[in-house]
């Protein structure tokens, strides 16, 4: 037996296919059409809703009971909210807050850029109230809003800004709610502009601990357009508190924060912030000059105490391309992924979820618009920042446009729903990409769709690609996945929604799908085959651990 065949066999004892005794549920089929944009919530009463969006169009609401049957099927129209301007409006986000289900969007309102707070009912979907929660001062001051979820300690915080480009006659403002939509703290975000031109918005995240921290980027213009000096500002708001603390950190040339993740490290005392920089970088192909992104993510680790100590490590993915190296007998092959998500436990340990993500595609030498979106690594870190283990996951999918990481990122917080000339691609990319989450004893899963023809395939092997615009490779023709990966470090390969062998297959739409940490169970969209199209339904599974 040779190397690499010896590889093969390992990894396929690595990746065992297992079938779990986790309880999986599926609704009836679902009216609905092949468009669109739909979003999933679990409700602490037990029901689940279903919105779903068409530019133009009512606003669809379906709730199912803890039967898992639907109960009530509600269109709301809107008098303040203008559900025919979905199309230049921005979804920020839906939560179950207070039993209730809240969808925050961001749209023009009386030439205003104002955060709109639907809340709905979650026994009959029926519109509970829609308020304007805060609204900007003017036509010309125009308000660029920031939501997240405070799971830890109830309510929720919006960041506020001019515009993403601060207007320094006024304050930047996080504004602190509680569960019944109150205004709890407005708390404002110190900025000193005295040495510095602009200053841009990052991220805005609350933390495993209940804190809030908001990342900005001031820049200093040396010479303009391609000289310029950038500042990395952490504002730290610890929970209970009315006043933020800030400090500054001198980036590297050339280098411009993407977006950021923040993760409490309660073992150390440390706040985790995952930072992605974006590079451009020219190069030549002959006579043409080209232009590729490059992303470089960093671990940034502040000492809660006095968070002007700081230390940083490169986030390089060493142990993820050995690994790589190992399974191909390819030493020259490597990967560059992105970081998308982080948790820290409460030793002090870090699970990192990295996706490739490679714009405009060279096909034949001619730049595209298309996008891959490839292998997933997993990584643990200790909380020096030092690697401990890594594994990849295959996958290659590929979309006809481009789809960045930033709106991978943020799709739960932020997306403008229908920015695409083409309504199909609207609807096909919610089945791309991953959804991951950690349980309470620590184990990771990682959910995606994947071909059926990858089922017993690995990066030795080589996996069959998905396509957007293809006739049997596309992502109606996948099925929906997970792997666990346990504090082991044993990974196991499943199926998400068929745990037969009745060769049923259950794309699902990941970008809809949502988690519940209480019930360990993920709900989504997914399509069942019938006859020569697709019916919907809504899938449940219930992760034991």
């Amino acid at each position: 037996m040779n190397y690499r065949t010896l590889l093969a066999v390992l990894s396929l004892l690595l990746f065992t296919n297992t079938v779990y005794a986790d309880k999986v549920e599926l609704s009836e089929a679902i009216d609905m059409p092949n468009t669109g944009w739909n979003k999933v919530l679990q409700v602490s009463n037990g029901n689940t809703l279903l919105f779903h969006f068409e530019p133009r169009k009512s606003i669809l609401v379906k709730v199912f009971d803890k039967d898992r049957k639907e109960v009530a099927s509600e269109k709301f129209l809107g008098k303040t909210f203008d559900c025919g301007d979905l199309e230049l409006s921005e979804f920020n986000g839906l939560y179950d807050i207070n039993g209730e289900a809240a969808l925050f969007f961001t749209q023009s309102i009386l030439n205003n850029n104002t955060l709109m707070l639907l809340r709905f009912d979650a026994q009959t979907g029926k519109i509970i109230k829609e308020e304007a929660l805060v609204r900007s001062p003017s036509f010309k001051a125009r308000n660029t809003y920031s939501v997240v979820r405070n799971t830890v300690k109830g309510g929720y915080a919006v960041f506020c800004m001019k515009d993403l480009e601060a207007n320094f006659k006024e304050t930047l403002k996080l504004l602190v709610f509680d569960e019944k939509h109150t205004m709890a703290h407005e708390v404002p975000v110190p900025i000193s502009m005295d040495d510095y031109d602009f200053v841009e918005h990052v991220s805005t995240q609350c933390g495993n601990d209940g804190s809030y921290v908001v990342t900005l980027t001031y820049k200093k213009i040396i010479h303009f357009p391609n000289d310029i000096d950038r500042f990395l500002a952490l504002c730290y708001l610890p929970d209970g508190s009315t006043a933020f603390s800030s400090v500054v950190t001198k980036l590297p040339a050339n280098t411009a924060p993407y977006f950021s993740m923040y993760t409490y490290n309660d073992f150390g005392g440390m706040l985790n912030l995952f930072l992605v920089n974006a590079m451009t970088i020219y190069y030549k192909n002959g006579l043409q000059t080209l232009t590729r992104e490059v992303y470089e993510p960093f671990m940034l680790m502040y000492n809660k105490a006095d968070i002007s100590s700081m230390k940083y490590t490169g986030i390089s993915h060493k142990m993820a391309n050995k690994y790589l190296q190992d399974q191909t007998g390819d030493t020259t092959t490597f990967i560059a992924p992105i970081p998308m998500t982080a948790y820290t436990n409460k030793y002090g340990m870090t699970t990192l979820i990295s996706e490739e993500n490679v714009l405009k595609l060279r096909i034949k030498n001619i730049t595209t618009n298309r996008t891959l979106i490839g292998h997933i690594v997993v990584t643990t870190m200790n909380d020096m920042g030092e690697e401990t283990w890594s594994v990849i996951l295959p996958k290659k999918q590929f979309v006809e446009n481009v789809l960045t990481s930033y709106d991978l990122h943020n799709r739960e917080k932020s997306a403008r729903l229908f920015r695409r000339a083409d309504p199909n691609s609207d609807w096909l990319y919610q089945f791309v990409s991953h959804k991951s989450f950690m349980s309470p004893k620590g184990d990771c899963y990682v959910l995606y769709n994947d071909l059926p023809s990858n089922d017993h395939k690995n990066l030795a092997s080589g996996v069959d690609s998905m396509y957007s615009n293809s006739a049997d490779k596309n992502y109606e023709s996948t099925n929906a996945i997970f792997y666990k990966i346990t504090k082991k470090r044993e990974v196991s390969k499943s199926n998400l929604f068929n745990t037969s062998e009745n060769g049923l297959l259950y794309p699902a739409m990941i970008e809809a799908g949502n988690f519940n940490e209480q019930t360990q169970t993920y709900s989504t969209i997914v399509l069942e085959r019938s006859g020569d199209g697709y019916i919907h339904k809504l899938g449940w599974r219930v992760f034991e651990d």
